[in-house]
């Protein structure tokens, strides 16, 4: 019988393990108009479930590995209270469901924390692979569509069109009453986030002489692409906040080589340039410039960017929400989109510019919805994601991901990348495949 609930436990961490690798090509299914489903929605419960059955108790001695992520969730639950209370006042389940959905996103990573799969690397690899190039071939596939506009033309309407944008599949929806597929919103912070990791991972792979090196160019190459395609200025302030606090981390504790720190910088400046005078002499157009063009020309003519305005007015809505009403700064006011709406509403004078009714803003999200609480143990969960990977010193990857941490931090004070699900279990997944791969080489 022992034998038995041992391997059904294990079966269903695996099954749990396979289908969170799974979410990057995974698409939502539109059940009606309101609701939204990952496959993985409805069947991780089930797993989990049988997980913790078989393992013959609902409470696990969880590693020092694991207490981000219990931080992580532990803001949710208290999130979660908030909601329930703020139902006093008026119901709006959308928001509590969302809740429900992060928390089976967590309690899955943390039941495969101890699961180690030494191909990792190479089975993310081929779901990346596989990802980019459909993505590729779908904005190949929608640039034919408008066939009679000029590559110029076409790039200045996906600059703000989510269904043009290369942005991976965990955006999309397949219409189950007419079997069409159409796009939820412009996911291309989050998306381009995951890509950012992917590239991490890859480009120590091949700087540390790795095994599938061929491969791990491929994706590289495939990430670079797709990073150029997307409008996303989230992901290139990521990319550049990385390889600032690596190079800065190397110089200050003086393990970086000088020469190879000359090396290095040279081909990145000598790549900026040749780039920048491709792009300029060749007229090569790309969202992103698009992008950061259009908010220049937005500062220059109207003395700011139309979105930067619409968040800064209602951060400052939010404060003074939180600053006016102290039971509120202590626990939130829940994850209740119609309550949350009515008192933006309401105190919309503060700024009297536009607005719009969600925080933008990871940390705000935390303190709006759960309160000062929720948005402690958001911290915490960042502070011990970095300190777990500097600690990976078996692992020289574990100095670029500290460092993507870092970036994540200072990204998300505008979105929340983070709680998505693609982010976050792929973030999970990578975090707890080095715990295992760094304590593996200790022993």
């Amino acid at each position: 019988m022992e034998r038995l609930n041992l391997s059904t436990f294990k079966w269903a961490q695996k099954n749990i393990f396979i289908l969170l690798l799974l979410i990057p090509i995974s698409i939502k299914i539109k059940v009606s108009s309101s609701v939204m489903l990952l496959p993985q929605d409805l069947l991780l419960p089930v797993f989990i479930v049988v997980y913790f059955v078989f393992k013959n108790k609902f409470t696990a001695k969880f590693s020092r590995i694991t207490l981000p992520y219990i931080c992580l969730l532990l803001g949710i639950f208290i999130m979660i209270f908030s909601t329930l209370l703020s139902f006093f006042y008026v119901v709006d389940s959308v928001g509590l469901l969302k809740l429900f959905k992060y928390s089976i996103y967590l309690i899955s990573l943390l039941a495969i924390a101890d699961y180690y799969k030494v191909d990792f690397l190479n089975k993310i690899n081929n779901i990346t692979i596989l990802l980019i190039l459909a993505t590729l071939i779908f904005f190949i596939y929608n640039r034919s569509l408008h066939h009679n506009l000029s590559w110029s033309q076409f790039i200045k309407i996906a600059t703000y069109s989510a269904y043009n944008m290369p942005t991976g599949f965990t955006n999309r929806y397949l219409d189950l009453s007419n079997f069409n597929v159409g796009v939820i919103s412009n996911n291309h912070g989050i998306y381009g986030s995951y890509l950012v990791l992917i590239s991490i991972l890859n480009l120590s792979n091949i700087i540390n002489k790795g095994l599938g090196i061929a491969k791990s160019k491929i994706v590289l190459t495939l990430c670079f692409i797709n990073i150029m395609l997307l409008t996303s200025r989230e992901t290139f302030l990521l990319i550049i906040i990385v390889f600032l606090m690596f190079f800065l981390r190397k110089l200050l504790f003086k393990k970086f080589n000088i020469n190879n720190l000359i090396y290095f910088g040279s081909i990145i400046v000598f790549c900026i340039l040749i780039g920048g005078w491709l792009i300029y002499y060749y007229e090569i157009e790309l969202s992103i410039i698009n992008k950061i063009s259009n908010s220049i020309k937005g500062f220059k003519e109207h003395g700011g960017d139309g979105s930067i305005n619409v968040r800064f007015n209602t951060w400052k809505i939010i404060i003074s929400m939180l600053v006016l009403n102290p039971l509120s700064f202590f626990i939130g006011f829940g994850y209740n989109p119609s309550r949350f709406s009515e008192q933006i509403d309401s105190y919309a004078y503060v700024t009297g510019g536009k607005y719009v009714t969600v925080p933008e803003n990871l940390f705000l999200m935390f303190t709006s919805y759960g309160g000062i609480f929720s948005l402690m143990f958001l911290l915490l969960f960042f502070l011990g994601l970095y300190l777990q990977f500097r600690k990976f010193r078996n692992l020289k990857v574990g100095s670029f991901l500290s460092s993507f941490v870092i970036g994540l931090f200072f990204t998300n004070f505008t979105g929340g990348s983070i709680i998505a699900e693609l982010l976050m279990t792929q973030l999970g997944l990578v975090y707890f495949y080095c715990s295992n791969a760094n304590k593996f080489n200790n022993d």
